[in-house]
């Protein structure tokens, strides 16, 4: 009888599971150490104990034990220090993951992943998915809707430890592997009464400075980014330089036009018109940036302008 793709996985992830845990208990024997954890100035050994191998394993760097856990898999959840100069981009790509995963895990970063700091730390999935906290009215089915999955994707996966009837308890972590979570973010109000409407309702991260000639508003990856006024789209690529990444560039006619850069795409064309508050593109962190944010600006027969002093107060 053929078995089925499912049930051959499941093998192949338990004969890996047996033969990581192998590998890497050997390791930490021939090391003579249980536990490092992660950060810019290389590993900090801590004092082994007599405790249980935890999922909660906080490797990282591995110094001994490198050469021997690399060639392994990852199979737990691990700790990261940010280091001066970290990015939640440069972090993920470190790991092999992706930034969502990152923010899906750390609830702080969920609005706004910009705002991180040395000495932070953060929970790194072994794979890309979502870290959920369980509610009160959760169930696996629910979960698996939710995050476009399938229920024995989360059942199955090892470090959950789930066994039928599955049901879940409130404040468990679960790891939903390869699950993707829709961030949902309020439009901004078309402001009628004022030249232009917001391109995002969120916090500003950088405003109108010497050298920086625009305002960078922050909201979740992917989140909507709309026409701060109508007009008709000249252009809608990479910019020449590459700094900005991917823009998309609105004329309001009489000289006056609007730039939206570092986004993840357009779902607007060249020589499209458009009304104020329409969806234009999504959020990204494209071209030189930290992060996911709209790099708004506002120019006058070329000439850049505060934002500010055309838009609303800030929502």
């Amino acid at each position: 009888m053929t078995e089925s793709p499912r049930h051959v996985k499941r093998m192949y992830d338990h004969l890996l599971g047996l033969a990581v845990c192998a590998a890497v208990f050997a390791a930490l024997i021939v090391a003579g150490a249980l536990t490092l954890r992660v950060s810019a100035a290389g590993p900090t050994p801590v004092t082994p104990t007599p405790a249980p191998f935890d999922d909660m394993l906080s490797v990282g760097r591995w110094a001994a034990l490198q050469p021997e856990l690399e060639r392994l898999p990852r199979r737990w959840i691990i700790t990261h220090t940010i280091a001066e100069g970290d990015s939640i981009w440069s972090i993920a790509y470190s790991y092999g993951l992706d930034g969502d995963t990152l923010r899906w895990s750390n609830p702080d970063l969920a609005r706004n992943p910009d705002l991180i700091s040395p000495g932070q730390e953060l929970i790194i999935l072994p794979l890309p998915g979502v870290y959920h906290t369980v509610k009160g009215n959760d169930t696996v089915e629910r979960l698996a809707r939710t995050y476009g999955v399938e229920p024995e994707d989360i059942t199955s996966y090892h470090l959950n430890r789930l066994k039928p009837p599955y049901r879940l308890v409130k404040g468990r972590k679960l790891v939903i592997p390869y699950g993707r979570k829709t961030a949902h973010w309020p439009k901004p109000s078309l402001a009628p009464d004022y030249p232009f409407a917001w391109p995002a309702a969120g916090p500003i991260t950088q405003g109108y400075i010497p050298g920086h000639g625009a305002i960078d508003v922050a909201v979740a990856y992917d989140c909507p980014v709309y026409a701060a006024r109508a007009g008709r789209v000249v252009r809608v690529d990479w910019d020449d330089s590459g700094y900005w990444g991917f823009w998309v560039v609105i004329d309001h006619g009489s000289g006056l036009r609007s730039y939206y850069a570092h986004l993840k795409g357009a779902t607007v064309a060249v020589g499209q018109w458009v009304e104020r508050g329409q969806e234009i593109g999504r959020m990204g962190s494209t071209g030189n940036s930290t992060g996911p944010h709209v790099h708004f600006e506002i120019r006058q027969d070329g000439v850049r302008h505060n934002p500010l002093n055309y838009l609303p107060p800030n929502p």
